[in-house]
């Protein structure tokens, strides 16, 4: 990955808007699965926003780290993955508040995290996205 900043910065978008479209089914089975219907209510929305129905990846990766120990912690694959969360929902932070640049090695580091965490929830079309950025 060589090139200008901006282009980090595009990649990581990218990769971010792959993990929302695998991580929203995922989150949604799971959340209904241990709420029934109305797990909207337990979902983690950005403040200011009513619409608990558009989680945008913050909003799925907050619902899934707020949710750890009553949903999420008993999915293998995803417990392994627990860390990679946490540095996903730092690359949608870094990309979402950006000021200066992101380096081209601290991008790859977010694109990493964000292909674990979609290998974790078996999320296959998104992860052959992210791969080829």
């Amino acid at each position: 990955m060589t090139g200008h900043p901006l282009a980090a910065k595009k990649r990581v978008d990218e990769a971010l808007e792959a993990l929302r479209i695998g991580l929203t089914p995922y989150v949604s089975r799971r959340m209904e699965g241990a709420f029934g219907k109305k797990w909207r209510s337990h979902a983690s929305p950005v403040a200011g926003d009513e619409d608990v129905f558009a989680l945008d990846v913050y909003a799925l990766l907050k619902t899934v780290r707020d949710n750890w120990r009553d949903v999420f912690s008993r999915e293998p694959k995803l417990s392994k993955a627990r860390s990679y969360i946490f540095l996903a929902l730092d690359a949608r932070n870094r990309t979402s508040h950006f000021v200066g640049t992101i380096e081209q090695r601290e991008a790859l580091r977010y694109l990493d995290a964000i292909l674990e965490v979609l290998r974790a929830i078996g999320a296959t079309p998104q992860e052959e996205i992210v791969l080829k950025l």
